[in-house]
């Protein structure tokens, strides 16, 4: 299958009505080589761009909310592979959250398997696995401005 690890997919389609961001960028614990005394920031194998080599760059993390209206607000974590740490959009007046624009997205499909119970005193197996999917960013940053209602087409008429 062609598909193997993450799937690059287009912002807009995940979010169509946007995504808001809700509190700062954080750094992510190498939970492996941190100590009780040492902080180590997660790393992630990428493609860079700009050499085409396999690079390790640094892991972020960003939780995010669907704009969408007719969703439940739901926190979602974004990890974010940036050699610098993203820089949030400044906040719109009179909003508690930043509208951002997530490039470079990717989803990945995991099965979490927490839930499974293996064969017990002679019952079969019962499965309660399920899917669960991860949100990659390369980057993040702020929207376009949104077009004014009225604003026309830009186009003289005549």
């Amino acid at each position: 299958m062609a598909l193997n690890g993450l799937i690059p997919v287009v912002f807009e389609d995940v979010f169509p009505h946007g995504a808001l961001v809700s509190g700062q960028v954080d750094r992510v614990k190498d939970w492996d080589r941190s100590t009780q005394d040492k902080f180590v920031q997660a790393e992630a194998e990428t493609l860079d761009p700009d050499s085409g080599e396999v690079v390790s760059l640094p892991l972020w993390r960003v939780v995010i909310l669907d704009a969408d209206p007719d969703l439940p607000p739901e926190a979602l974590q974004v990890h974010v592979v940036a050699r610098h740490q993203p820089v949030l959009p400044e906040p719109v007046p009179g909003m508690p959250f930043r509208p951002v624009v997530l490039d470079g997205l990717a989803i990945e499909a995991k099965v979490n398997r927490d839930k499974c119970k293996a064969p017990w005193g002679g019952r079969q197996h019962r499965c309660s696995a399920r899917v669960v999917y991860g949100l990659w960013a390369r980057g993040l940053r702020a929207p376009a401005a949104p077009v004014r209602a009225g604003a026309g087409n830009g186009k003289a008429s005549g």
